[in-house]
């Protein structure tokens, strides 16, 4: 070397790279000083030292990398010879205690004179472990993608499939190549296309990850799949724009999700009937006239209706939570526990002030619990009912006795001929005569009654003139008014009604009967029409405040009545409230009544389509 030797040295010797510089026979002419400290650490400085033949010891080399020599000193040769301007090789070159790996790179040495070349090795190992490490990460994610669930797509900015995941086959039965170069957007169904598209172009543009979407897929045999997915701009150069999708087939847990949405609808629809059911039986059982009681075992009420509480003398806005004990007789608690443990029914009539009841207990078995049914009917009405046939047959009964016995007895003096005198036996006639006509009245009664309560004939309903209906009843009892000292007048203008016009005409003539019976000497009697009702005021002595209330039941007759059977009003009831109207009542002591029949209005000029035979 001339005068910048020294120089040139020291500047190899600052490298890190093993250099070594060989004459045209492939003598070592200089190492580098990492050269030598390479060398002294592996035990070799005789063999690579200067002076020593580089290409006998590629030659010579055994063990690990000694593949790599024979073909790094032909290398060396060639850039010798000038048949390469230079030459590389990477090798091995591991020690007992570490692996390590170099990149031999052999240069003709740019000088006048004989052919030299540079050798220069440079470690490479963390490259290379860096390399084999990357190596065995896409080793395991290719594996990773040939057998995970989820499908990996690769997709370009227009929508073009880049890459398919083998997963595609198994989940959709497409090959991976068949989709390569389709748009993913012709599978995805119509209805789900715009909202996709609109998804991942947003975080295509934002170079972000998209929310987790959900949509229609076409499967291989042409039906739809749900698949949920997620993309990623995974993509660092800007020059490429795509995407990469992550997707997995949610079909399964989608018909799961509508079946449990299907059951709950059904669940929340027989809850609501249930619900409804019961609020529809709690509305019955409100409004029953019998009293539905629900008791446990230790006599906890468990549901109890008005009507119970009524029955037993809870008063209104008491809270029942106990079984009272409320009648003499029949002790209510012992008889729900006898019942409740002998599953026996029980039945009872007990007396409760003025009022008698008919108790039944049932058990009622509820998941092993024994829980009982009391049902309490108030037989009162009746009582009162009974009791007001039987007066009425006795009164009956009397009626009867007395124009028979007095029938009989005139007969029986016509009958002897004893006395011949003629106005005694017209009087004797006329005796017969009247009490025969007493008897004919009762025997009419009866037969009212016999018809209304027993009789299902539907009434023939026609559109009456109802001041015409008024006129014929009036002008059939204005003899019986007139015989009585009464005034009988009529009052009003015509009205049309829909009703049964003998019906009719027999309420009217009860009614205007009732007023002649019961007024005095010297009174009016008005038939008023106004509207849809027709009325009869009179001035008679009225009906007390006790008695008002039960005009309109069979058989009752107030008190100091010594006429009539209790039949009138019942029947006058029944009658109109069969032909749709009602019937009310005002009265009072002393001054007079007033009763009205209000029947539904008619329409004069319409055909009678609803008369009924």
């Amino acid at each position: 070397m001339d005068e910048s030797e020294p120089f040139a040295r020291s500047a190899l010797d600052s490298l890190s790279a093993h250099i070594v510089i060989l004459d045209e026979a492939g003598t070592i002419v200089f190492v580098n000083k990492a050269w030598r400290d390479f060398a002294e650490s592996n035990g070799a400085t005789s063999n690579v030292a200067e002076g020593a033949d580089y290409l006998h010891v590629c030659g010579s080399a055994v063990g690990v990398g000694a593949a790599e020599a024979a073909p790094f000193a032909e290398g060396i040769r060639a850039v010798l010879c000038g048949r390469q301007e230079q030459f590389a090789l990477e090798y091995p070159c591991h020690s007992p205690t570490e692996q390590r790996w170099f990149s031999g790179r052999v240069t003709r040495f740019p000088a006048s004179g004989p052919p030299r070349a540079v050798v220069a090795h440079e470690n490479i190992t963390e490259r290379k472990l860096a390399e084999e490490a990357l190596r065995r990460s896409e080793e395991r994610f290719r594996s990773l993608v040939r057998n995970v669930s989820d499908i990996i797509t690769v997709l370009e900015a227009d929508g073009t499939i880049r890459y398919e995941s083998p997963s595609i086959e198994r989940v959709l039965r497409y090959e991976p190549e068949e989709l390569i170069g389709t748009s993913a957007f012709d599978y995805v169904h119509p209805e789900d296309a715009e909202r996709v598209q609109s998804v991942f172009a947003k975080a295509l543009k934002n170079q972000g990850v998209s929310p987790h979407l959900e949509f229609r897929f076409r499967h291989q045999d042409g039906s739809w799949r749900y698949l949920e997915a997620v993309g990623n701009n995974l993509l660092a150069d800007p020059s490429v724009r795509g995407m990469v999708i992550n997707s997995r087939d949610i079909t399964e847990r989608k018909q799961a999700e509508r079946e449990r949405t299907q059951l709950l609808i059904r669940e929340q629809a027989a809850r609501a009937e249930a619900e409804t059911a019961q609020e529809r039986l709690k509305v019955i059982l409100d409004n029953l006239s019998e009293g539905v009681l629900v008791a446990d075992l230790r006599g906890q009420v468990l549901f109890a209706n008005p009507a119970s509480c009524a029955m037993l003398g809870i008063t209104s806005g008491e809270t029942l939570e106990e079984l009272p004990d409320p009648w003499e007789d029949f002790h209510l608690p012992g008889a729900v526990v006898r019942c409740a443990r002998t599953r026996e029914s029980i039945e009872a009539r007990v007396r409760y002030g003025e009022s008698y009841l008919w108790v039944k207990l049932e058990c009622l078995l509820n998941n092993q619990r024994a829980d009982v049914l009391v049902v309490m009917q108030d037989l009162s009405e009746g009582h009162r009912l009974q009791a007001n046939q039987q007066r009425f047959l006795a009164n009956a009964a009397h009626q009867l006795r007395t124009p028979t016995m007095a029938i009989m007895g005139a007969a029986e003096l016509l009958a002897t001929g004893e006395d011949a005198n003629p106005a005694i036996r017209g009087r004797l006639l006329n005796h017969i005569s009247s009490e025969g006509r007493r008897m004919q009245r009762l025997s009419d009664a009866l037969l009212r009654l016999s018809r209304v309560g027993w009789d299902l004939r539907e009434p023939n309903l026609e559109v009456v003139n109802l001041m015409t209906a008024g006129q014929q009843a009036a002008e059939l009892m204005e003899p019986l008014a007139e015989s009585a000292g009464l005034r009988l007048s009529i009052e009003g203008e015509e009205a049309y009604v829909r009703a049964d016009p003998e019906w009719l005409q027999e309420v009217a003539l009860v009614l205007l009967s009732n007023a002649i019976k019961h007024s005095s000497r010297g009174g009016y009697i008005r038939l008023r029409v106004k509207g849809s009702a027709i009325a009869v005021e009179d001035e008679g002595a009225g009906i007390s405040a006790v008695d008002l209330p039960h005009v309109f039941e069979r058989f009752y007759r107030g008190k100091g009545s010594s006429e009539g059977f209790g039949l009138g009003l019942p029947i006058c009831r029944e009658l109109t409230e069969r032909m749709g109207g009602n019937i009310s009542i005002r009265s009072r002591e002393g001054i007079g009544t007033t009763v009205e029949v209000e029947l539904p209005e008619a329409d004069p000029d319409a055909k009678d389509t609803d008369s009924r035979g």
